[in-house]
């Protein structure tokens, strides 16, 4: 029988995730600058159709954030940094609104899935109840920092929807996705 995680456990794991997080967002800015320096100008040739398409950019970010949730959002912030002020503004925003309604359509997905015949076999599993309940539980602190951190968002909120957790719920822990685009937007200003 496992023992209930400690207060000092809480933090450790709380901190370890941020500091991932503020890694992965180093990480990504010096990919970008080192492949901005690197790169030929072929490869910002073959990017063009991409980056000068506002819509597919905002398409291809909200398939993302619905289904995989493993392109960084940085990349795209990176991208919207190129723009004027007030429209860097608006983009960011209409990303982080993006990937919120994506990863409540991820969580609705997660709901829908679990009533297939076969998946609602699985569901029935000891292993299934047991970490369902545990979900129900801690799952609002996993969902938490998976929309502050690198975390995949989508997979989570499809993990949430499958176990359950209350929608409600759901919904105020993932408003906490708008304040990580706030402070990425903020930290990307400049590029």
């Amino acid at each position: 029988m496992s023992e209930r995680p400690t207060r000092e456990a809480y933090w450790k794991f709380i901190l370890s995730n941020a500091l991932k997080g503020l890694l992965w967002l180093g990480s990504i800015i010096g990919a970008y600058l080192l492949a901005d320096y690197l790169l030929p100008a072929e490869w910002n040739a073959f990017l063009r159709p991409f980056t000068e398409r506002p819509v597919l950019m905002f398409l291809i970010f909200f398939l993302s954030e619905t289904f995989t949730g493993l392109i960084p959002l940085e990349l795209f912030v990176i991208w919207a940094a190129g723009q004027p002020v007030g429209l860097y503004v608006a983009y960011v925003a209409l990303m982080a609104a993006l990937s919120f309604g994506g990863g409540s359509i991820a969580y609705l997905l997660g709901r829908w899935i679990k009533s297939w015949p076969r998946l609602a076999r699985i569901t029935q599993w000891d292993t299934f109840v047991r970490n369902a309940e545990l979900y129900r539980r801690w799952g609002g602190i996993i969902i938490i920092l998976a929309a502050l951190t690198p975390l995949p968002f989508a997979i989570i909120c499809f993990l949430s929807g499958t176990f359950q957790f209350p929608y409600r719920r759901f919904l105020l822990y993932a408003s906490t996705r708008f304040v990580r685009f706030a402070i990425v937007g903020w930290v990307l200003a400049g590029f």
